[in-house]
């Protein structure tokens, strides 16, 4: 799958790396260090669910986000459907509105972000989000490997399943910082969200307020997290094998047995096909 160049356009081009990366010049030395990141986590998934996808990773400063984040506010990670992982390359208002979220809703929880972050007097989430290139990079993965989940909520489980697996077994140093967020976001009670269950994220998915969408992808990474202390690496690989497409005649085979010969038997032999 071809990835959209028209957004690396004004950007620099950053080291050399196994996917093309692009940051806005003042972002630059973060955008490699997120790329060493993600490069060790592309060989690290890329093998456990064999697939290589090529992807471009994008850093952003404030002033180069419009128009390449398919997300408007500043700090959301997003993948674009087209190829390109985009991360904010500087703090944002954003990721700060979450310390105020969990202070005024849920301060018992204020101390695992200050554990966790505190830097000069003050709690910096920076390095939580650089971790996001890599579940933002479990959306590339899943559309190149035709892997089709029947729910959003399952595929964005998916990302942070991918996410928490990489840094368990390669960078178990980082757990502390990957899990302490999602954590202290997820202990917001949720009655203090606007949106609070599956069915509505569904629905509106990213057109609900961007902290409530946060508050869930929080609710999903501390279940990925949960699942994969309960069954290990393995789980990943299970998860992505359920819902490939590859595997769509034998799951209507165990449906009826004549309904997986039927979809087999319509392609003539010797002719290429579109996956059905």
């Amino acid at each position: 799958m071809a990835i959209d160049p028209s957004k690396h356009a004004g950007l620099e081009h950053v080291g050399d790396f196994p996917f093309a990366v692009f940051a806005s010049t003042d972002v630059v030395p973060r955008a490699r260090d997120i790329a060493e990141r993600s490069a060790r986590a592309l060989r690290f998934l890329g093998s456990a669910l064999d697939v290589e996808p090529e992807l471009a990773l994008l850093v952003l400063a404030p002033d180069d986000w419009e128009g390449r984040a398919s997300h408007p506010v500043y700090g959301m990670p997003n993948y674009d459907g087209a190829g390109n992982l985009v991360v904010a390359g500087a703090p944002s208002d954003f990721w700060r509105g979450f310390v105020g979220l969990v202070a005024e809703t849920q301060p018992d929880a204020l101390s695992m972000l200050t554990e966790a972050y505190k830097v000069d007097g003050e709690i910096d989430l920076s390095p939580f989000f650089d971790l996001l290139a890599i579940h933002e990079m479990g959306h590339r993965l899943h559309q190149v490997g035709v892997v089709r989940f029947p729910r959003l909520w399952l595929a964005e489980f998916f990302c942070n399943l991918c996410l928490h697996t990489y840094v368990a077994e390669e960078e178990p140093e980082a757990l502390d910082v990957l899990e302490a967020f999602p954590a202290a976001v997820a202990a917001v009670p949720p009655e203090r969200m606007v949106h609070d269950d599956l069915g509505t994220f569904e629905q509106i998915y990213d057109r609900m307020p961007p902290h409530n969408y946060g508050w869930y992808q929080c609710r999903l990474h501390a279940a990925a997290k949960r699942v994969y202390d309960a069954g290990g690496p393995v789980v990943l690989r299970r998860l992505w094998n359920r819902f490939r497409l590859s595997e769509l005649i034998v799951a209507l085979h165990e449906v009826e047995p004549e309904f997986g010969r039927f979809l087999t038997e319509w392609t003539p032999r010797g002719r290429a096909t579109a996956e059905p």
